[in-house]
C-alpha cells in the first residue's frame, strides 16, 4: 500500500497539532521514524504519523 503523503518536520507538527520540538522528542524516543533526504532533512509519511514509528 502506498503512503498518502510525505511531510516535513513543520508539516508533521501541524498535522499532529504539536510543535516541531515535540516531533524531535518523539523521534528521539522512538515514537516516530522519519526517512532522511540526502541533505539530512527529515520526512514523515502520513502512515508513520498516524500509526507511529
Amino acid at each position: 500500500m502506498k503512503d498518502k503523503a510525505i511531510y516535513t518536520t513543520k508539516e508533521a507538527a501541524n498535522y499532529l497539532g504539536v510543535s516541531p520540538s515535540t516531533i524531535y522528542r518523539m523521534e528521539k524516543r522512538g515514537l516516530l521514524s522519519p526517512t532522511k533526504t540526502s541533505g539530512g532533512q527529515r520526512r514523515f509519511s502520513q502512515k508513520n504519523l498516524e500509526y507511529g514509528g
